[in-house]
């Protein structure tokens, strides 16, 4: 059985949506046709995202099949922790 591939990027702020659109989804969709599920992690406050994000974030991605596999998730726990060096 092959394991799904799911993408999962978060982001913070309103200042770093163009580099999420051009720079980490733009190269996610040069990869989409390997990839099961593209998941955004949005750690801004509640009201803080850009009107109509999830739209904004599924028209990276050209297909409308590809639309069904992108995915914006709140956080609702931790807030502000995304970019702090978790990986590290």
């Amino acid at each position: 059985m092959v394991s799904p591939v799911v993408v999962v990027i978060a982001t913070c702020g309103k200042d770093r949506v163009e580099l999420l659109l051009h720079r980490a989804l733009a190269s996610v969709k040069k990869q989409i046709d390997i990839i099961d599920r593209v998941v955004v992690v949005s750690d801004n406050d509640p009201g803080d995202d850009p009107p109509d994000f999830q739209s904004t974030i599924r028209s990276c991605f050209p297909n409308e099949s590809d639309h069904e596999k992108v995915f914006l998730l709140p956080n609702t726990r931790t807030r502000r922790r995304s970019g702090t060096g978790a990986w590290k």
